[in-house]
């Protein structure tokens, strides 16, 4: 009767690391990585941008298209514009318009013409709703007039929808400016919020023996302020 060797555990694992195990595969039948499957119970949080790098061999993670940037003065208005086209569309709307000589700063900056925007109704006394600029027969800047009057209530719906706007036109790289100016008669400090082109302001004003006021201000402009 043969007898049996008992080979130890220790000595069966050297074997196997020593000698190669044989190729099942070819390059052909070559299993290619897979995606990792979550934990049971836990949530796939691969980045959208991962998996289709991943799928296409793209290298750059898809560009996110941002939509034009535009600016509500009674109509839609875009930089660029003909004045003809914008004034024309303007005063078909119902809207009282005054056209103005650009004041010398503005003019040193290439403005050739400025336009104020009355609400819609009949006469001269029409409460301003806003400001356009042109250079040589193209709009180069847009403001408006968010709060000329109102109260705690519509300040922050004015701000919120005009913030609302820069989240939907894709504008994510912004800056942030505070200015503090303080004479014997006069404190005015201001808040600015630039996202792309788009600026909106708020202001606080208050001169000696009067209340103090605020403004909130929404500019679309090619044109630097500095």
């Amino acid at each position: 009767m043969p007898l049996r060797r008992k080979i130890p555990f220790a000595s069966l694992a050297l074997l196997l690391f020593t000698f190669p195990a044989p190729e099942f595969a070819s390059a052909q039948c070559a299993i290619k990585p897979i995606k990792p499957i979550p934990p049971l119970g836990c949530k796939d949080v691969t980045p959208a941008e991962a998996v289709l790098v991943a799928q296409t061999g793209a290298s750059h993670p898809p560009q996110v298209n941002k939509l034009p940037e535009t600016l509500w003065l009674g109509v839609d208005l875009s930089l660029g514009m003909s004045e003809d086209a914008t004034v024309k569309k303007l005063a078909e709307s119902g809207y009282n318009l005054r056209k103005l000589e650009p004041p010398e700063d503005l003019r040193r900056k290439g403005a050739t013409s400025m336009w104020v925007v009355g609400e819609k109704g009949e006469g001269k006394k029409s409460r301003i709703i806003g400001s356009m600029l042109f250079a040589s027969g193209k709009l180069v800047n847009v403001h408006r007039d968010l709060l000329p009057e109102g109260d705690e209530v519509e300040f922050g719906r004015q701000l919120y929808f005009a913030m609302h706007s820069l989240e939907v036109e894709g504008n994510s790289r912004c800056t942030i400016e505070t200015i503090n100016r303080e004479t014997p008669d006069l404190s005015w400090k201001t808040a600015t919020l630039t996202c792309g082109k788009k600026t909106i302001f708020i202001e606080l004003q208050k001169f000696q023996k009067q209340d103090e006021s605020v403004q909130l201000n929404e500019e679309l402009s090619s044109i630097s302020r500095e």
